[in-house]
């Protein structure tokens, strides 16, 4: 899935949380709302800006991804394209509801 995931184009607004700019903790707080939000919403593909930076919140998604309450919902990830962010953004693949 990685490979098609990769290419998924995300065109809805609805489907992308811009995370640069913010702290850690408002970011987590946005992150987790907007994950819970989209698979009530039956998104399969989201878009999740954390910026390049020094990468603070590039590291954190990671750990955020893992806990008990998020990890459940994430079938997998990976770096968006180039025209989507490509470093400084990821493509979250998530599970059917």
């Amino acid at each position: 899935w990685c490979r098609r995931q990769r290419n998924m184009c995300i065109r809805d607004s609805n489907s992308t949380l811009d995370l640069h700019g913010n702290n850690k903790t408002s970011s987590k707080l946005k992150f987790i709302n907007f994950i819970k939000d989209c698979q009530k919403n039956k998104q399969k593909y989201i878009l999740i800006i954390t910026g390049k930076g020094k990468g603070l919140i590039r590291e954190a998604l990671f750990e955020w991804i893992e806990e008990e309450e998020i990890f459940p919902l994430i079938v997998g990830y990976s770096h968006a394209h180039r025209l989507q962010g490509g470093e400084g953004a990821f493509v979250l693949h998530l599970r059917k509801q």
